[in-house]
């Protein structure tokens, strides 16, 4: 088995650090291969005489709800908790004068998370980007997919933040809230990046906001003046694509708009790989699903998603009937799809 290291942003060690600029890639990551598998070249470690991560702070680990664990080299667990409250540790990267922007890979994993039922519950690496002032601006905590895979679901989630001017310092705070099971991150790596394109934070503000009050019209004018925006990615919705945020929002006539205007309906989040389709499978949305499935989506697998999200999802956006419609939905496209199949061979031959 390959063993694993903690990468850790340190500022005395940012120079071992490539900071070069680079679009998004096939595969689209830095330092690792399709497999989510780290090159030896893009990894670094230090760990104190006690197994702590050096430049992360202490107080976690004095507590014993955060261990380092030696036998894989620096992975560290926490555990939250059973009064429910949290368990966090943090480091802070001082950035380059120059970046424009920054992407994370982590990789982590929560192979027995359970979350509990308030709105704070989660496990995650949360990200935020710190002023000359001091001032935090927050980006979403990003979640492991939870019991996932039959090798205990450790999996590299990527996150690409815009960086302000003014802002000078990345903070990376693993965190664990209202949740039984451990949580464990293995590999932090840290890169300057630039992706191809990139709006202000205003145009991004604005399109958002269409998109969160399905506002068809002004999102349709903002695709015709600037046709890149069908496929930007600033962090929102585990930077997805627009046709992915709203799959989240639920927006069934930002998401025709989008697919008339030649939107990915394949495309995947950069955390969770997930397509637009299966965000609407999770968050019991029917009617983007709808819209999706009418439009060809690819529906395999999907409507055991719906099923098994009505079951596992603690907060959906959907009423529970709505996961029983996604399900009927598919089924029916992939009734419809096997029997017009023999026709079109058919229709083939006789040409």
């Amino acid at each position: 088995m390959v063993r694993l290291t903690l990468a850790l942003g340190l500022c005395s060690l940012l120079s071992s650090l490539s900071y070069g600029q680079s679009a998004f890639e096939d595969p689209p990551h830095w330092g690792a291969d399709q497999k989510d598998n780290f090159f030896e070249h893009g990894e670094f470690k230090e760990l104190s005489e006690k197994g702590v991560p050096i430049g992360w702070d202490k107080a976690g680990f004095e507590s014993g709800d955060v261990v380092a664990l030696k036998n894989s080299k620096g992975t560290i667990k926490l555990k939250c908790p059973k009064d429910g409250s949290e368990t966090s540790v943090s480091t802070n990267i001082v950035l380059p004068m120059e970046a424009e922007f920054v992407t994370i890979l982590t990789r982590m994993r929560g192979p027995t998370i359970e979350l509990g039922k308030t709105e704070k519950a989660g496990a995650g690496m949360e990200y935020s980007l710190i002023d000359e002032e001091g001032t935090e601006r927050k980006f979403p905590l990003v979640m492991p997919l939870f019991n996932y895979g039959s090798l205990g679901g450790w999996k590299t989630y990527r996150s690409t933040l815009r960086i302000i001017p003014g802002e000078l310092k990345l903070n990376l705070r693993a965190v664990i809230v209202d949740a039984k099971g451990d949580f464990e991150v293995d590999r932090v790596l840290v890169m300057v990046s630039k992706p191809g394109f990139q709006p202000e934070q205003e145009k991004l503000d604005k399109l958002l906001l269409a998109i969160q009050k399905d506002d068809r019209v002004t999102v349709a004018g903002m695709i015709a003046k600037t046709p890149e925006l069908l496929e930007v990615r600033n962090g929102h919705m585990e930077n997805g694509t627009p046709l992915i945020w709203a799959s989240w929002y639920n927006a069934r006539n930002v998401a025709e708009e989008l697919l008339q205007a030649g939107a990915d309906m394949e495309v995947s989040d950069e955390s969770w790989q997930n397509t637009p389709l299966a965000w609407c499978c999770w968050w019991g949305n029917q009617e983007v699903a709808e819209v999706l499935i009418r439009a060809g989506a690819k529906t395999k697998n999907y409507a055991q998603m719906a099923a098994n999200s009505k079951r596992k999802n603690k907060s959906p956006r959907g009423k529970m009937e709505d996961f029983d419609k996604i399900v009927k939905l598919i089924e029916e496209a992939e009734k419809a799809a096997m029997e017009s199949a023999p026709k079109e061979r058919k229709r083939k031959g006789a040409q």
